[in-house]
């Protein structure tokens, strides 16, 4: 089956209406399951079957590694910047590159079988990755081999962020209303417990961010809830929910520093707050569907 695939890029923020530039569009063989952008020109797209594309103009894309029948599917995928960049997918699958994605490389030990979810790096050799079954894994030599570290849950974790090397929140993809945190690189994982506002029927989270230099995180999940955290992930306050008691996704956060920020969820509809998430502005994208990958690149400019 193909997929209708539309990059859309958010500039123009100053003015009534904001403007939307078509980055991409076009159809695939397989899935979008990931994007990133270290800048509005230069990006990747990780898909199903293994595929990843490459624009270094924001507009046209080169297969960088081709999908196949039996290659794990790519669930996430993360660039520090236009050379260092990783991706993971099911059965422990992660791959590293240090060209920009010329060539893609496979750890040589992931310490897991466990389909990993999402990616993130703090530096060009400290990184970590969840999934399945509480897997959290960490490496320090940039991917090449990787640690399992211990955690205290068995529930998928869908969603990992990190301030620095020490500081981190992993978000839990299951009605527990609780997320992770270390201040330990990972050594000792701790529990945050959050309450969902009354009459609500889920509590599970779909992704997170951080703002590094500051001590400020947000996660984001059903009925659009959004909770803030202002130390590192230790304590967490409910911000506001985008759709109120209906039972309706909303899976994309990013925020480009302590004010101002980026949420997603159903029907092409992006929310912007500019005060720390005290309130939100509804930004439609026209495009009429869920949007489940969010990346601002700064206040003026968001990609979905």
């Amino acid at each position: 089956m193909k997929t209708f695939l539309l990059v859309l890029i958010l500039c123009s923020l100053g003015i009534a209406q904001p403007e939307w530039q078509i980055a991409m569009e076009s159809t695939l063989d397989e899935d979008l399951n990931a994007i990133s952008f270290t800048d509005e020109n230069t990006g990747w797209l990780a898909t199903q079957n293994g595929a990843i594309y490459h624009t270094t103009d924001g507009l046209n894309w080169e297969v960088q590694r081709a999908a196949a029948h039996g290659q794990q599917d790519l669930n996430s995928i993360y660039f520090f910047d236009a050379s260092h960049g990783w991706a993971c997918g099911d059965s422990g699958t992660v791959l590293y590159t240090t060209d920009g994605g010329q060539t893609w490389n496979p750890s040589s030990a992931t310490s897991t079988i466990s389909d990993l979810a999402d990616i993130n790096f703090v530096n060009t050799s400290i990184g970590y990755a969840c999934g399945i079954g509480g897997t959290i894994i960490k490496t320090t030599n940039g991917g090449i081999t990787w640690i399992l570290q211990n955690t205290p849950t068995t529930k998928k974790l869908r969603g990992i962020a990190f301030f620095d090397s020490n500081n981190g929140i992993c978000i839990i993809n299951d009605n527990v209303s609780s997320v992770l945190w270390t201040n330990s690189g990972g050594f000792l994982w701790s529990t945050a417990p959050f309450n969902r506002p009354p009459g609500q029927l889920n509590s599970k989270m779909f992704d997170c961010d951080v703002v590094r230099g500051t001590s400020h995180a947000w996660i984001i999940g059903y009925h659009g809830n959004i909770f803030h955290s202002t130390n590192k992930g230790q304590s967490w306050n409910h911000v506001t929910a985008l759709y109120g008691n209906e039972y309706t996704y909303a899976g994309a956060i990013s925020f480009v520093d302590a004010d101002t920020g980026y949420a997603g969820g159903k029907n092409g509809y992006c929310f912007r707050t500019t005060d720390g998430g005290g309130t939100w502005d509804t930004i439609p994208a026209g495009t009429g569907s869920r949007i489940k990958h969010l990346v601002a690149l700064d206040a003026q400019k968001i990609i979905v």
